[in-house]
């Protein structure tokens, strides 16, 4: 689960792609059609949208937090044991980081808070 930690978003109503479903916390990924779906370890930085702020099933409308500052951080589940500040890493599943560094490096590890929370921000905002 991904939670607002520091900073500023705004906030989005997005339509969950049809088969698909998000609970709050979780990545949202944009869909070619213009919906939302899960994100996963393998979608492109370009493609995260926001975290969900509610759960939603398919065909319903969600509200999807965006970030609107740089320095906008979120507390997120670490999969896989201890990770590492400063390194860049991949979602596992829409919910939680791997503690591995990452090959398509969504997320920037800012601080370690435990052996399975850390604060994470999106690599976009850090470009």
């Amino acid at each position: 689960m991904f939670l607002l930690k520091r900073g500023k978003v705004e906030t989005f109503e997005f339509v969950v792609k049809a088969a698909n479903s998000l609970s709050r916390g979780d990545v949202v990924a944009a869909d070619p059609a213009g919906t939302v779906i899960p994100a996963t370890s393998s979608t492109t930085v370009e493609n995260l949208v926001g975290i969900a702020a509610a759960d939603a099933a398919a065909g319903e409308k969600v509200l999807v937090q965006i970030p609107s500052e740089r320095n906008t951080t979120f507390e997120a589940d670490v999969d896989g044991g201890a990770t590492v500040a400063l390194r860049y890493v991949d979602l596992t599943d829409e919910n939680s980081i791997a503690a591995a560094a990452g090959t398509v490096d969504q997320f920037r590890v800012l601080k370690v808070l435990s052996a399975t929370k850390a604060e994470v921000m999106f690599a976009f905002a850090t470009a």
